[in-house]
This record gives C-alpha cells, structure tokens and sequence, in this order.
C-alpha cells in the first residue's frame, strides 16, 4: 500500500465550484454548520442531491484501495491566513483517510503526509493511513482553501 494515492481530476471544476459556491451561500444556513479553531464546517449529509452524488463517489473511489464504509465527510473552507493544522493522527477506528482539493487558487495550506508534501490541484483527491500516519496542513499564507476531507471504517478488523 503505497503511502498516499492521489487521483487527479476526481471532479471537474464546475463540480468544485458548486461545492465551495454551496459552502460561500449556505455555512451558517446548513444545520451542519459549525465553526472548529479558524475551519468553517458543514457536515455533508444525504438530503442534497449533490451530496449524494459524491458520497456515492468517494465510498466508490475508496472501495477501490480497501473493504471500507463512510463514516463521514465535510465541506471545509479555511479562509483565515494562518490557518494550518499540527501534525496529528486519525481516530483509531478510521482507517483510510481523504482530502479532496476543491481549488488551487491559494498560497500556502498544503497537506504534509508523513515526510511527502502534497501540492493541491483543483479535483484531485488524495487517499492516505490517516491512523497510521501523521499529518497536517502548512498554514494558509493568502487566499482561500476549500476541501471535503473525508473518513472511512474498514468492514472487519483483520
């Protein structure tokens, strides 16, 4: 298992901008909203068609590097500069770990995996040990960074 799998292109532009549209219009509106140090969150939950459409995408595409389930994603916008995340390790019951990069148009606020550095890229997605392995975020020197982080269960513990 290599330690972080990237997938470029996992969404077109036009779908990310509908998630950080959604999230510009509806954070605070959405009943899932909620404010975690400087992270605006909205939970991302079934009761939008969009929503569906890509949980169905990311379980899909996870599947594919392991016996998986969702345990849950969000829509994250980090607009504060000097946001950044410590280096730090999933849940223990969480076995694989994505981000999803909803825009590029940023300095700042890569994700740092291990000792690798990942450059966002508006669509790609990045799978990686999240428990296993510990990462962060640099911090966020100019712009806005948009993501959908999400987190998965393995079926069985073996």
């Amino acid at each position: 298992y290599k330690i972080v799998i990237e997938t470029k292109n996992f969404l077109s532009k036009k779908e990310c901008n509908f998630f950080i549209e959604f999230h510009d219009l509806n954070y605070e509106k959405d009943p899932g909203s909620r404010k975690w140090n400087d992270l605006k969150i909205i939970n991302i939950h079934w009761r939008i068609k969009e929503f569906k459409k890509i949980l169905c995408k990311l379980i899909s595409e996870a599947r594919k590097h392991a016996d998986v389930y969702l345990d849950y994603a969000e829509l994250v916008a980090w607009h504060e500069q000097g946001s950044g995340m410590e280096e730090h390790k999933d849940y223990s019951h969480q076995y694989l770990s994505s981000i999803l990069y909803l825009n590029d148009n940023y300095e700042g606020g890569e994700t740092i995996i291990g000792n690798k550095i990942i450059k966002p890229e508006t669509g790609k997605i990045i799978f990686f040990n999240g428990t296993k392995i510990p990462h962060g975020v640099n911090k966020l020197i100019k712009g806005k960074r948009n993501t959908i982080p999400s987190w998965y269960c393995k079926y069985n513990n073996d």
